[in-house]
């Protein structure tokens, strides 16, 4: 039996340049994507993540993952025993994320906490959404 979830992978590569994110590519695999988080729960909740949408804004699949528009870096500490977070300006880099290619699914949205370190724990909410009907292009 057929269902949604047999229609294969998107492979979306994305660049980013001081928290902007922009898609620069969408395409079709056949491959399986990882399972869903949990789909419910995650108001007020600080990190980072990719979710898929319905028409009615219901999240069908959410993928949680380490941010990769994060502002700073590990670094040695001046104790040679720890590291420590050091910011960088304008970061800059691209990213790719494996979502499975859900017929009902019409948005794909990032999730983020806020990248000022100082508010990192803060919720997070939407910093960039895909209409993923027409032809892929970003939402303002």
């Amino acid at each position: 039996m057929s269902t949604d979830w047999d229609q294969g992978s998107l492979w979306l590569t994305f660049s980013y340049v001081a928290g902007s994110v922009r898609l620069e590519s969408k395409d079709a695999v056949p491959a399986v994507a990882a399972p869903s988080d949990d789909t419910e729960g995650f108001g007020g909740q600080c990190g980072f993540w990719c979710e898929l949408r319905d028409k009615d804004g219901q999240t069908l699949y959410r993928l949680v993952t380490a941010n990769p528009l994060s502002p700073s870096v590990e670094a040695p500490s001046t104790d040679v025993t720890k590291m420590e977070r050091v910011a960088v300006e304008n970061a800059s880099g691209s990213f790719r994320l494996l979502v499975p290619n859900l017929g009902a699914a019409v948005t794909l949205a990032l999730v983020s906490s806020p990248l000022d370190p100082a508010h990192s724990g803060d919720a997070a909410a939407d910093i960039f959404t895909l209409d993923l009907t027409a032809g892929g292009e970003a939402i303002a």
